[in-house]
């Protein structure tokens, strides 16, 4: 290898390094070994999930196992290599059992594998997939059965809404309603558009309302960590089947954490005073019966001389981390009530059954499964 190639191969290798030292050594003789006998497209695909799993998993073994997995998956290695520890076999074991059940619609044994798996190695198959089905060109050549891949993205929806993943969440609701249901996605859109066309981009109305909203904390000092994203097309077409109404009523949502209660209520009392509330509903004084607390507004928000309606969450710390940690269900369970998906989404409701139904008869969890 020239000086020249050198250079530019170890900076494209930067994006691999780990602070762990010996983690990082691991990784880098990986590298050394086998980086040469992958493609173009395997280097990639490799790199794109590296680069995302870091976002999500502090864990770097499990950074040092995605190359792995990848080079097992494009058959560089087998399960035989000394690199790889007994945890790393039984991940891929658990993987590839899942994959094949995927595959071939054997939901008992799906749902066994990936409701059961651990955390971080389902955030690893999700973004596995993610990155499969969000840039197809890449993949058609060398990903068998990538077509599965796609029908089977209809699982995710319940499945994250039920481990709670909003950002993964979103961006598998927009593509799996544009994938196979281009017809309703383009109306939507087209709705979305029609109701909005007097904001340059969505985008600046997020921006607005974030400064809006930082103003009123810097003014009082308290701070506190501010969520803000579109609604999808997905949910804001279900919302619209659902209400029955013939325009869009709202297009952001923003949650707010605070770290004590009484920051919380500092900032209550100079919000409402600030905009026109549409709708409060305040489940802190009156929390649901699965103990779900938070402070829920609907409220005017006037920009470039328009009125738009904000969705607004705001609760502390601690009832953030009981949301996720004590009441594990209660957005799945929410979902279910209000029967949130339109039933045109037939593979979404059939998943939908095939999850509350192994719930229950694995964790005694009893929902309304009607739809």
């Amino acid at each position: 290898m020239t000086l020249e190639n050198l250079r530019k191969y170890k900076k494209k290798m930067e994006i691999f390094k780990l602070q762990d030292e010996k983690l990082n050594e691991k990784l880098q003789e990986i590298l050394e070994l086998y980086w040469h006998r992958l493609t173009y497209d395997q280097i990639r695909i490799t790199k794109l999930v590296f680069v995302r799993l870091k976002k999500y998993i502090d864990d770097e073994q499990y950074l040092v196992f995605c190359v792995l997995y990848g080079l097992y998956y494009f058959k560089i290695i087998d399960k035989n290599n000394p690199l790889l520890t007994n945890e790393d076999t039984k991940k891929i074991d658990i993987l590839t059992t899942t994959l094949k059940a995927e595959v071939s619609w054997d939901i008992e044994t799906f749902f066994q594998n990936i409701l059961s798996m651990e955390e971080k190695l389902f955030v690893f198959k999700i973004i596995l997939k993610s990155i499969i089905i969000l840039e197809p060109k890449i993949f058609w050549k060398i990903i068998p059965n990538v077509k599965q891949y796609y029908r089977a993205i209809w699982w995710l929806i319940p499945i994250l809404s039920y481990k709670h993943y909003p950002k993964l969440l979103s961006q598998f609701q927009d593509f799996y309603f544009e994938t196979i249901y281009p017809r309703e996605y383009k109306w939507i859109r087209k709705q979305y558009k029609k109701d909005i066309e007097k904001v340059t981009v969505i985008e600046n109305l997020m921006v607005d309302v974030i400064n809006d909203l930082s103003r009123i904390m810097q003014k009082i000092w308290v701070c506190g960590l501010v969520m803000i994203r579109r609604k999808t097309y997905f949910s804001v077409y279900n919302k619209i089947k659902r209400k029955k109404w013939d325009s869009i009523y709202d297009f952001i949502w923003v949650r707010i954490i605070f770290n004590t209660i009484n920051d919380l209520n500092l900032f209550v009392e100079n919000f409402e005073k600030r905009f026109i509330i549409e709708t409060k509903k305040d489940f802190i004084k009156h929390p649901k019966p699965n103990w779900y607390k938070s402070l829920h507004y609907t409220f005017l928000y006037n920009f470039e001389s328009n009125n738009y309606n904000t969705e607004l969450q705001i609760r502390t710390k601690k009832m953030d981390k009981d949301t996720y940690e004590n009441t594990k269900i209660s957005h799945f369970s929410y979902s279910l009530k209000r029967k949130k998906w339109d039933e045109v989404f037939k593979e979404v409701q059939d998943w939908v059954y095939h999850t509350t139904k192994y719930l229950e008869e694995h964790w005694k969890i009893t929902k309304n499964t009607s739809f």
